[in-house]
């Protein structure tokens, strides 16, 4: 069962005997609740190494904008999902 509050979807809780357990994946994106990028962690995990490689000439113009200043980080973040996913 799959339990949503508005439009959020909390986990999946399946009932084992007299307890429950819960599948529930949590990523930051934004820095709000860890102290570390889970961006990029995220995007090694669904995306295959080989979409990755190939995307990766696709965005080295907005990287390298991207570390020179010139690119914030959130229009980075759109080139990598709109690239990769």
């Amino acid at each position: 069962m799959l339990v949503r509050t508005g439009s959020i979807l909390l986990g999946e809780f399946k009932a084992h005997g007299s307890f429950v357990t819960v599948n529930l994946a949590l990523f930051d994106f934004d820095g709000t609740l860890t102290f570390s990028d889970t961006f990029s962690p995220f995007l090694r995990a669904v995306i295959p190494k080989h979409r990755r490689l190939w995307g990766y000439p696709l965005l080295l113009p907005v990287i390298v904008g991207y570390r020179a200043g010139f690119i914030s980080g959130t229009v980075l973040r759109r080139a990598v999902w709109f690239t990769w996913v």
